[in-house]
């Protein structure tokens, strides 16, 4: 026979069940300004330690969250308000629930430096090995046994150059990826390629530690793109063009800059364009050819999609009269010069033999005709 339910009814008797409200403990005023001034720094986040240091109780946070005054966002860190959280407020919640030690790493720390464009959806974090933490939604959490970190606007994250190593030790990261990354370091003033060699020597397990030293010698030359990195390489010094500068100023503006020049603060302390989080160096805007040879009077620009688009296409055609007007020609290379180099280089071969070069193009492989093909168009001997 099956047991009946329980009816509430005990002895011939109703119990009746009521529920007790739950009143919530007022905070007094210092408390709250005391909340209100840690939160306020942290993008409206605290954590339950905090809170807890400010002088409220247990019973008071949970009376904030029961009374939806307060929002959780993880075990123990909360946001002290119920409206949508925006990024910076997910960045400061990560740093607080992960904890001592903890610093943003990778592509979150990457976007934060200015060194990636768009702002990543899962962040990343590292925490020393000794420690774990339980995994919670939109969090990717290494543990790392040695790793740089630094201060910016109170935030831990790793330095700019742990964060390129971080990123160029990632399993099919190219190096036209290498080159672009240092290059909008250098765009920045936020990296010295030197600092960078010094702590990849101190890190000797990195991956691709042979593909950044290469990468840093053409950053200290003044490369600041993959596509400067192949014109140098494949269409200059793999046909001996010799001759040509990188990142001349225009004759109006600075002495030529060669590389990366950076305050040894300036990871530290840089300002962004970016809202919220994020830095970008403080250099400003120079016009400047990307590679120049001064002797011959021409100047090459490569013309990336990405880079020369909008904006960018009208000051392009504006410094190509510039150029003009002091008797300068401007060769400009897409992304032909990654997919044929030899016809890029026999064509910048002939334009310097016209102006007055007097050497001969090299070849850059058995294959490779240019010498030939340079001699028939202009007439002289390949020597």
């Amino acid at each position: 026979m099956e047991p009946k339910p329980w009816s509430g009814q005990a002895c011939g008797r109703t119990r009746r069940i009521e529920a007790v409200p739950v009143h919530d403990e007022p905070m007094d005023q210092q408390t709250e300004q005391a909340v209100r001034s840690v939160a306020g720094g942290q993008c409206r986040t605290i954590s339950r330690p905090q809170a807890l240091a400010a002088g409220m109780s247990s019973r008071q946070i949970d009376g904030q969250l029961r009374g939806r005054r307060w929002q959780r966002i993880h075990p123990g860190v909360y946001a002290t308000h119920t409206g949508p959280l925006d990024w910076s407020a997910r960045v400061w919640a990560a740093v607080l629930y992960t904890g001592s030690g903890a610093a943003l790493s990778h592509q979150t720390a990457a976007f934060i430096w200015g060194l990636e464009p768009r702002r990543p959806s899962v962040l990343s974090l590292a925490i020393p090995s000794r420690r774990t933490v339980v995994r919670q939604p939109g969090l990717r959490v290494v543990r790392r046994r040695r790793v740089e970190v630094v201060r910016h606007r109170r935030l831990p994250i790793t330095s700019v150059r742990q964060t390129v190593l971080d990123l160029t030790a990632q399993p099919g990261f190219t190096l036209d990826e290498t080159a672009a990354l240092l290059g909008r370091a250098s765009q920045r003033n936020l990296l010295d390629p030197a600092a960078l060699l010094e702590l990849l020597d101190a890190q000797w397990h990195h991956p691709m530690a042979g593909r950044l030293r290469r990468a840093c010698a053409d950053a200290v030359e003044g490369v600041e793109s993959p596509l400067e990195l192949r014109v140098l390489r494949g269409v200059i010094r793999g046909h001996g063009l010799a001759g040509f500068e990188l990142q001349v100023p225009h004759d109006d503006q600075d002495p030529p800059v060669s590389g990366l020049h950076v305050a040894a603060t300036a990871n530290r302390d840089g300002e962004s364009g970016h809202r919220g989080l994020g830095v970008a160096g403080g250099r400003r805007h120079v016009r400047r050819s990307d590679l120049r040879h001064r002797a011959l009077g021409i100047r090459v620009e490569g013309d990336g999609l990405a880079w020369h688009g909008g904006d960018r296409f009208h000051e392009d055609r504006c410094r190509d009269r510039e150029a003009a007007a002091v008797g300068d020609v401007t060769v400009r290379v897409t992304w032909d010069a990654a997919e044929d180099p030899c016809q890029v280089a026999l064509d910048l071969a002939c334009t310097m033999t016209h102006r007055g070069w007097t050497g001969v193009p090299t070849r850059c492989g058995t294959s490779c005709d240019v010498p030939e093909r340079w001699a028939v168009r202009t007439r002289r001997a390949a020597g």
